[in-house]
């Protein structure tokens, strides 16, 4: 398995309230009033591009945390459909400005917000696999999210608001970082409503079903019980169906990391990253197991097992 060296994300300084976006599309009155209700005030917005943000979380790696662009082997670009216009040829450009020259690129998309842990998942099986290198022994990837609404009216889904966002998690097989133990992604369909009525895909006890499966199976995989896991990083799902969650596999609710709801709005697939960055920054991870847990619209989930080094 990987290892989980470096974390760096960009998220616009201009801060705009959820009232501004009001008569925006399906965004009206009522649902600023629940979403407010929920802890939602705010989010992140400006006119950067997602080009322009992919840019300034890779200038992070290459020249703040001193990544060898030569020795990344794979780029994962993991977005939603409307993050970029078509004509944005976005892999190419990366590779093309960053000087990427050993580096194969791919996309993972409309995994909603698990996609980045999907994105993490077919980066590990490409580096697991990758052949042997003579002058190379660890060979690294780069998986990178991107939140970008190019028209207003996508900000809402139907059940969240989101802000624009990047993030970059940087993996290596060098025995370094914070380990990947275990990884398990699924879709299930049959979690979606056929009448898909007003407030989005109806959530029911078949999402809670797939999560706690996701979780045993990596537990059961690792031989790891759920007492070892000292803290669960997911992303910012309405609380209620984290604390749900927290009773089914019987942990208290406290061990999972939901004041990113409050904290950092939503940033769709970059929730779980922008969550696990203000853990390290606060020092709220300690020595041990913890998780990172999507839940994503349409029946995807997500849930990597890692080991936390305080030494990394």
């Amino acid at each position: 398995m990987a290892y989980i060296k470096n974390l760096v994300s960009y998220i616009p300084n201009k801060i705009v309230s959820l009232e501004h976006f009001v008569g925006k599309g399906k965004f009206d009155t009522s649902e600023y009033t629940r979403l407010s209700s929920q802890g939602y005030h705010s989010i992140a917005v400006d006119n950067t591009t997602s080009l322009e943000m992919i840019s300034d979380v890779l200038n992070q790696l290459f020249y703040e945390k001193q990544v060898n662009p030569s020795n990344i082997r794979y780029l994962i670009l993991t977005y939603q459909l409307y993050s970029f216009p078509f004509e944005v040829e976005m892999l190419n450009e990366l590779k093309n400005r960053f000087k990427l020259k050993n580096c194969k690129a791919f996309s993972v998309r409309e995994q909603h917000c698990s996609t980045l842990l999907m994105g993490i998942e077919v980066a590990n099986t490409l580096l697991e696999t990758h052949p042997h290198e003579k002058n190379h022994f660890h060979p690294e990837a780069i998986v990178i999210s991107v939140g970008k609404s190019v028209l207003p009216e996508n900000r809402f889904d139907g059940v969240f608001i989101t802000g624009d966002s990047s993030v970059a998690i940087h993996l290596s097989t060098e025995n370094k970082g914070h380990e990947i133990i275990a990884i398990k992604n699924i879709t299930d369909t049959r979690t979606i409503s056929t009448s898909r009525p007003r407030g989005g895909p109806r959530w029911d006890i078949s999402y809670m079903v797939n999560m706690v499966s996701i979780i045993k199976d990596v537990l059961m995989k690792s031989d790891i019980k759920i007492e070892d896991i000292k803290k669960v990083i997911p992303n910012n799902a309405p609380t209620e169906m984290w604390t749900y969650l927290a009773n089914l596999i019987k942990i208290p609710v406290k061990d999972f990391f939901i004041e990113g709801r409050e904290i950092l709005g939503h940033y769709f697939m970059s929730d779980i990253a922008l969550n696990f960055e203000y853990c390290l920054e606060k020092n709220l991870l300690s020595e041990g197991y913890f998780i990172l847990l999507g839940l994503g619209s349409e029946g995807a989930a997500g849930c990597i097992l890692c080991k936390f080094r305080q030494d990394k």
